[in-house]
């Protein structure tokens, strides 16, 4: 590390020793290049050197003085640092008593709370269970409607039905005015809460019910 003296802090800095390694490892390979040489070390000379520091100064401290403690004073000192102890014993116990008693009282509410929750969830999945069997027995008992299918105005539909013939009426629910047998061919004109709007073989149009066509 070089260093100015007279101006500290000033042209002077401070190098890792890991560069004199490097340097060394440098000059050494020069060395080997030469066959014959002589080594001469310089040793540095530095000038402006400081001069000894002066032998600090002892500061001088006042020893406070401890006043002196009575046979009685001492007494009365240590029973009221008993006493003090003491109710703090007994304050300690009754704080860890509320906080058992707090702590109990938690988790007898959560405990519970659960066994409520466990109780109604068991009934609702009881109940559940109950509606899914009434469910299934309905759906047993009666038979599922089909779904009705509509046959598209202008197409044409054939007469199937229980009955013998199937009136042909001026309006729904209105005066016959002919009569239809099963296997009748008749075209669809319009359709009105399961009624067809139809025209026979024969030219006549009249309303029947869309249950007797398929």
């Amino acid at each position: 590390m070089k260093w100015n003296p007279d101006k500290p802090a000033t042209h002077q800095y401070a190098t890792h020793v890991q560069w004199a390694v490097s340097q060394t490892a440098q000059l050494a390979r020069i060395y080997r290049l030469l066959d014959n040489f002589i080594l001469v070390y310089d040793v540095p000379q530095f000038e402006a050197q400081p001069g000894a520091s002066a032998k600090p100064k002892l500061a001088k401290f006042k020893v406070a003085e401890v006043p002196k403690t009575t046979k009685d004073d001492a007494g009365a000192s240590t029973a009221k640092q008993q006493s003090d102890e003491k109710q703090k014993e007994v304050a300690d116990d009754k704080n860890a008593a509320k906080e058992n008693a707090s702590a109990n009282q938690a988790e007898y509410s959560t405990d519970n709370a659960k066994q409520q929750s466990d109780d109604k969830q068991q009934t609702d999945a009881e109940n559940d269970a109950s509606k899914e069997e009434t469910s299934d027995d309905t759906e047993k008992s009666v038979p599922a409607k089909e779904k009705e299918v509509i046959i598209p105005n202008g197409e044409y539909g054939v007469i199937e039905s229980e009955d013998i013939e199937v009136s042909v009426l001026e309006q729904p629910e209105g005066k016959t005015i002919s009569s239809l047998t099963n296997g009748a061919k008749v075209k669809i004109l319009d359709y009105q809460n399961n009624w067809y709007k139809v025209e026979t073989e024969d030219g006549e149009i009249g309303w029947i019910p869309s249950k007797a066509v398929h």
